[in-house]
């Protein structure tokens, strides 16, 4: 059985769990042409709602950047205590660290804010990957708190390579 919510700031598509082939194609079908109404994202109101939505226990995979201002650890720990989850965070090497190329513009995506930064400047670039690196060692080490499993996709990666090892480290548990 297999279901699906697609989520911004709130969910905007929940399929409930369900067996076949066609079920199978139904979500794929959603999943390829899922055109989000909100460019900004809420982690913790979405686990919040999936929390109140899900009633038998299950396997729930997160897929996201995490990279959300928003403390979700709460809406996690009550999710944890429920079904079994399990964190796919989709990591981007070009926003771990900047390359050195001097004035950009850098906008975010879910609120149009645009900064000007100097990629050159070495205490900047020193700021940014501590951010960078911190926020994933925070998230981290909540979700070894939380007894939660976690699986890192690099975006230029093969995905297969990192689902692979996790299920077979998974297995021998």
């Amino acid at each position: 059985r297999l279901g699906i919510f697609l989520f911004t700031d709130k969910i905007e598509k929940f399929i409930p769990a369900r067996k076949g082939r066609k079920h199978v194609l139904q979500i794929l079908r959603s999943i390829i042409s899922f055109q989000p109404k909100s460019k900004t994202t809420n982690l913790k109101t979405t686990l919040i709602q999936v929390s109140q939505i899900l009633k038998k226990r299950c396997i729930l995979f997160i897929i996201s950047d995490f990279f959300d201002s928003n403390d979700y650890v709460k809406p996690l720990k009550i999710l944890r205590g429920r079904h079994d989850v399990i964190i796919l965070k989709i990591s981007d090497l070009r926003e771990q660290e900047i390359p050195e190329i001097g004035l950009i513009e850098l906008e975010d995506e879910e609120t149009g804010e645009q900064i000007l930064v100097n990629t050159s400047d070495l205490v900047f670039q020193k700021n940014y990957t501590e951010s960078v690196l911190n926020n994933e060692s925070q998230m981290i080490s909540n979700l070894i708190k939380l007894k939660i499993d976690f699986i890192k996709i690099l975006s230029d990666e093969n995905y297969e390579i990192p689902l692979r090892k996790f299920f077979k480290k998974r297995i021998r548990r």
